[in-house]
């Protein structure tokens, strides 16, 4: 059977449970991408996409002629989980695990609970993050299914999903841990501003400082606050947004208008992202009378330490000229950066973005899951993001996981690679390459040895293997060649 549809991760998944629940096996089907391979790609052009639909089908056709029943190998699933990372999405994957009835091992570097949310003392709406924190943290510690392992750190990971491998070091004692997923949610850190005449002058502050003076009642009644956005952020070393900043901004600004309804507060933007509902709080913001200024890019705020009083010049987007406010507290909305994601990323194979962060396999369909079956990633270690987005996402990964947890048996792909032991010369070469560290050297036989469960059946083996010993379980080389006889 050969099906033309699209989004081939959902099909693939609903046409192989629907081939084994009528006892047929499910490899002798075939699907063939017409949208993102061929609608899009070729969407200017509807003659060369109609080409290239019909020799696609053709060269399925001819894949399923000479296609051979396939066995699927599996192996048992380790009901217990790893949590990377202590903080809030950690903490809620976590626990979403232990409430559905399986152990979970929970690692943090540092010697407390919470990351980044401890120094959040509240935020846009009627939430109380603090509150909110301190309960979850509670719920953490009182769980006999989860296993807390402070002040640790993860030094080395083997094996596959359903069956990982994982020694955590604790000070000077060395621990192993054996689970069937890992949540990758190591956060993220604050960036730590070098602009603006920052650490020259106690007048000038980062958002996060100005909430700790709020909450413990420190800061007297200033006549003006000028606060600036995207400080560290959408410029060339940090191209992307924050997401979080323009919010903390608001929050702090209503907050000291509520406390001193005649301060002045003027917050200099390139643009304000107070996305979804919480638009509204930016609107409360100008109806309070803070003031709103834009400025663009390559023309950012000037500051200048004039008789101990901190000067700001920005261009005034109405008027000619520059607006000279002479602030009595200047405060930088800094975001996050990744944190050092590198050295983890190498140990479980996984990439980053270009930004540095944890990379998802696709946003749409796959926003919690790696390239790597059975490793997910949620939170800040994902990308930047409030803290309801980082609940939302912690749950979603705790609940891929757990659909992994709840099996006996984990099935591997069925088109993976393999080893004709007569023709291995040992030499390693399919070894180094293998991007899922799939394959190992049996250093007796010296040959090489595929753990299936890891296969990805990418093909870069065979492709560089010099003696031909590397193949893929369901592609034989007459197969490919009336494939591509099909395609020509």
């Amino acid at each position: 059977m050969i099906l033309a549809a699209c989004a081939p991760y959902y099909y693939q998944r609903l046409f192989d449970e629907a081939m084994r629940e009528v006892g047929l096996d499910s490899s002798l089907w075939q699907l063939v991408n017409f949208r993102e391979q061929i609608a899009w790609v070729h969407k200017d052009n509807k003659a060369l996409a109609t080409e290239k639909a019909q020799r696609t089908l053709a060269m399925a056709v001819e894949q399923l002629r000479g296609q051979e029943l396939l066995a699927v190998p599996s192996s048992p699933v380790n009901h217990q989980g790893l949590v990377i990372g202590g903080g809030v999405s950690g903490l809620v994957a976590a626990l979403c695990l232990a409430e559905q009835g399986f152990e979970v091992h929970l690692t943090e570097k540092s010697a407390q609970l919470g990351g980044r949310a401890r120094d959040l003392h509240y935020s846009l709406g009627n939430s109380d993050p603090r509150a909110f924190l301190n309960d979850i943290i509670e719920k953490v510690r009182s769980s006999s299914k989860i296993h807390l392992h402070l002040e640790s750190e993860v030094i080395e990971i083997t094996g596959h999903a359903g069956n990982f491998q994982t020694r955590v070091k604790t000070g000077e004692e060395v621990s192993s841990l054996e689970h069937g997923t890992i949540i990758i949610s190591t956060g993220a850190e604050d960036y730590q501003p070098t602009e603006y005449l920052y650490g020259q002058d106690g007048q000038i502050i980062t958002q996060k400082d100005l909430q700790k003076r709020l909450v413990e009642g420190t800061l007297e009644k200033p006549a003006t606050v000028v606060m600036i956005q995207c400080v560290g952020s959408r410029d060339d070393e940090h191209p992307y947004c924050n997401r979080i900043c323009c919010s903390e901004a608001i929050v702090n600004a209503l907050k000291i208008k509520e406390e001193s309804p005649e301060t002045e507060v003027f917050i200099l933007n390139r643009d304000i992202m107070t996305y979804g509902f919480i638009e509204e709080y930016y609107t409360q913001a100008r109806e309070a009378g803070v003031l709103f200024i834009r400025y663009e890019p390559g023309a950012e705020p000037e500051v200048t330490i004039e008789d101990k009083a901190v000067v700001v010049q920005v261009d005034d987007p109405v008027l000619p000229g520059k607006l000279e406010i002479e602030a009595d507290l200047l405060v930088l909305s800094t975001g996050i950066v990744p944190g050092d994601n590198q050295e983890l990323a190498e140990l479980l194979s996984l990439e980053l973005t270009e930004d540095g962060f944890f990379k998802e396999v696709d946003t749409k369909f796959r926003p919690v899951d790696s390239v790597i079956d059975g490793i997910f990633v949620c939170g800040l270690a994902n990308a930047p993001r409030c803290l309801d987005e980082e609940v939302v996402q912690a749950e979603a990964a705790a609940q891929r996981a757990a659909t992994l947890l709840a099996r006996e048996r984990l099935e591997s792909g069925r088109i993976v690679s393999e080893v004709n032991a007569r023709k291995c010369s040992g030499c390693g070469l399919c070894v180094t390459v293998c991007p899922y560290n799939a394959r190992w050297m049996d250093e007796e036989e010296k040959i090489a040895v595929v753990e299936e469960a890891l296969c990805q059946g990418c093909g870069v083996c065979v492709a560089l293997c010099p003696n031909g010993a590397a193949k893929l379980r369901g592609l034989k080389e007459k197969q490919v060649f009336s494939m591509i006889e099909a395609a020509l």
